[in-house]
């Protein structure tokens, strides 16, 4: 992805001790870069939600083990970077309101979820709403 690379060039250079007049304009260049990169992330997840707490219990079951890749500059991927992989998990009071809203067809919206992050198994949460795109079986 095209926002890791302008991301690995801005900490190239802003680690560089004597910057030439090049690098500075080098410099710029990758932030403007990122920076529509980001508004166009942020545009994205304001206006078409990719993922459901709902969409997800249905796709790959209440306990599914995944691949979660983020919005460039989301939350999610300035905690986590790119992706992360983890057990997404639902307690049973969540299953129920999710089974419900699946029932009744509401409306789609946001959510939190909560993951246990492999390998060291710690639980994190996150919106759903940082979710670029999810891989991962039942």
């Amino acid at each position: 992805m095209l926002y890791e690379v302008y991301k690995n060039i801005e900490r190239n250079l802003e680690n560089k001790q004597v910057k030439t007049e090049e690098d500075n304009f080098r410099l710029a260049a990758a932030k403007a870069q990122i920076n529509v990169i980001e508004e166009w992330a942020q545009n994205r997840m304001l206006t078409n939600l990719h993922w459901t707490r709902e969409e997800i219990l249905m796709r790959y079951g209440y306990q599914p083990t995944l691949i979660i890749e983020f919005h460039p500059g989301s939350v999610g991927y300035n905690t986590f970077g790119k992706e992360v992989v983890g057990n997404v998990e639902f307690s049973e009071v969540e299953l129920l309101g999710l089974l419900t809203n699946i029932q009744n067809k509401a409306e789609r919206q946001a959510g939190q979820i909560r993951f246990k992050r492999i390998p060291e198994m710690i639980v994190h949460e996150i919106s759903t709403a940082d979710i670029f795109q999810l891989g991962g079986r039942r």
